[in-house]
């Protein structure tokens, strides 16, 4: 307990990195706090703590990920439902391409709604 305190606290003022897990050891060996273990295995506890970190940053990227997908999904979804419904009121109608004024060269499809 008391080496996750001093070590949250190195993280509050040096950020999650190596540094603040290198003082948290340093710390806690000069107040004799898992000296003996720190001493022996400072080394892989500085890599242990590493891959912790690396291993929650992954997660918290992949959930900002999922998050947007989600988002994206749910405004392409009302975009859709919106046209859809605005189509089948009668409020629009499928013309070619051609009829929209656009040139040739920059049909990027043959169909689009029109609003009056």
């Amino acid at each position: 307990v008391t080496f996750t305190k001093i070590f949250q606290e190195q993280v509050s003022i040096h950020g999650r990195n190596r540094k603040a897990t290198q003082e948290a050891i340093r710390i806690c060996k000069g107040r004799n706090v898992l000296k003996e273990y720190l001493e022996i295995k400072e080394k892989e506890v500085v890599n242990m703590m590493m891959e912790l970190y690396d291993q929650e940053k992954v997660m918290r990227s992949y959930i900002k990920r999922k998050e947007h997908d989600a988002k994206v999904e749910t405004a392409d979804r009302v975009v859709w439902e919106t046209a859809v419904t605005v189509f089948i009121k009668g409020k629009a109608s499928l013309i070619p391409e051609a009829d929209c004024g656009q040139s040739p060269r920059k049909k990027q499809s043959t169909n689009a709604f029109i609003f009056p």
